[in-house]
């Protein structure tokens, strides 16, 4: 507290000379050391939102994620005729159809579709803007609906598989059959299985698998979009937070191995507190574990978390910076099938290597969260 307090002098002699960088420098290291200083945060414009903070480039962005309810996102129009997953799946579905997906389920009515259909445009639509993308660089060729299948039960779901994986090893087979939905990315589509009644849940998967969908169209090279798990699952989360304030689909392995190990982290909204702690204690997972990730199964609690917080920190403070990053990975991607975990379009877009890219991350924790 003594060194936030002359953090705060500093401050006060930075306005009285007109030196307001400076002053806004002095500030946010009076946050590093008292969190709860409320003049600060509110010279910041950092706003209260449960146990943490709000900056004012993250609420606006939140201000534009969780805006899919409003009258005029798409929620598309009722699709009578009948639909090559009825032909291909042998089930019957209610169908809507909008402007870039089409969705259909076995057991929703029209009204339950169009929440799923607004959310889904939504999602599309912000990915694109937030991300500054248009639909050449996504390259859906043909105008190419994305489709998601809402089906009731695991023997439905299994019906999806079996239908659009028959050239996979039978290893993936077994291991999609076991989970609540799975991806198909030429064409573009997925199914959800989850209990019926439970439409958060629903909505959250339909927002998680849309966001990978699109990233892996946007990255795309000769061999399929580009696999870095830690980016596009953060993305994910990242999205789900802001629209809905849900992680509900959980692609990686959710037990904490190290200093989170049997905490109940299902709500996302108690992750900020929980990754500041891991900072100030220095128990947050070592930088290079979390980016050179080659599989979800590689990714714990701890890693989770840390990589949703780069991503909150690189989309939040450098959103310009983080459109050229993309860019730059799908570039990578286009001329060799090493993309090196991301590492390469980190160096090239923002001009950090992984250790100064893990110190300003852990700036932005301590003064934000």
């Amino acid at each position: 507290e003594k060194i936030a307090k002359r953090f705060f002098e500093l401050a006060q002699w930075c306005k009285e000379k007109g030196l307001e960088e400076q002053r806004k420098a002095a500030l946010s290291w009076v946050i590093v050391y008292d969190n709860s200083n409320k003049k600060a945060r509110s010279f910041l414009k950092f706003k209260k939102s449960g146990d943490t903070w709000i900056s004012e480039n993250a609420d606006k962005l939140k201000t534009i994620l969780s805006g899919w309810e409003k009258p005029e996102v798409s929620s598309g129009q009722e699709l009578t005729q009948s639909s090559k997953f009825e032909q291909e799946l042998g089930l019957k579905t209610t169908k809507r159809q909008s402007q870039r997906f089409q969705v259909e389920s076995t057991y929703m009515d029209q009204s339950q579709l169009q929440t799923c259909t607004k959310i889904s445009e939504h999602t599309y639509s912000t990915f694109h803007s937030i991300f500054g993308f248009d639909n050449s660089v996504i390259n859906i060729p043909n105008n190419t609906t994305i489709n998601i299948i809402i089906v009731r039960s695991q023997p439905e779901h299994a019906r999806f598989v079996q239908a659009y994986y028959q050239n996979q090893d039978q290893r993936i087979v077994e291991e999609v059959m076991k989970v609540n939905g799975c991806k198909i990315l030429y064409p573009p589509m997925f199914d959800v299985s989850i209990n019926p009644t439970v439409q958060q849940s629903i909505l959250d998967m339909i927002v998680h698998n849309t966001v990978e969908v699109l990233f892996l169209w946007a990255t795309r090279g000769p061999q399929g979009g580009a696999n870095i798990p830690w980016l596009f699952e953060s993305l994910s989360y990242y999205f789900t937070f802001n629209m809905n304030n849900t992680n509900l689909t959980k692609c990686v392995d959710w037990k904490g191995t190290g200093t989170l190990k049997g905490r109940n982290l299902d709500s996302i909204a108690k992750w900020p507190v929980e990754i500041r702690k891991m900072v100030q204690m220095g128990e947050d997972p070592d930088i290079n574990s979390v980016l050179k990730i080659t599989n979800m199964s590689q990714m714990d609690l701890e890693k989770t978390l840390k990589a949703w917080s780069i991503v909150d920190f690189l989309v939040t403070e450098h959103n310009e910076t983080f459109k050229q990053f993309l860019k730059d990975i799908k570039a990578d991607n286009q001329q060799s099938s090493s993309l090196n975990y991301g590492i390469n379009a980190i160096k090239k877009a923002f001009g950090w290597n992984t250790e100064e890219l893990n110190k300003k991350w852990k700036e932005f924790v301590l003064r934000t969260y």
